[in-house]
């Protein structure tokens, strides 16, 4: 269903979810998160849709093409997940 396009203008747009999730990580560089664990400290909630998904892969997705983060698999407990860190170089 359509909505309002005023109500469309008052929404954030994803260039300012992409600078405060650049930013957390640059302030946060002694640690790797998982995209779920972003995506719940940014959002305060926790990932539970498919477009939440969507939202937080495209974030880092955009990141990771400009350099400003790496990502790597590392083996856990869980098996490999995807972490995602600063990019110091």
């Amino acid at each position: 269903m359509p909505i309002d396009i005023d109500q469309f203008k008052s929404g954030k747009s994803s260039e300012s979810f992409i600078q405060v999730v650049k930013e957390f990580l640059q302030n946060h560089r002694d640690k790797a998160y998982l995209a779920t664990e972003l995506f719940e400290v940014m959002k305060g909630r926790k990932l539970v849709s498919p477009a939440d998904l969507f939202e937080i892969q495209n974030v880092l997705h955009i990141l990771s093409r400009e350099r400003s983060i790496v990502s790597r698999h590392v083996e856990t407990k869980d098996g490999f997940q995807a972490f995602y860190s600063f990019n110091e170089g």
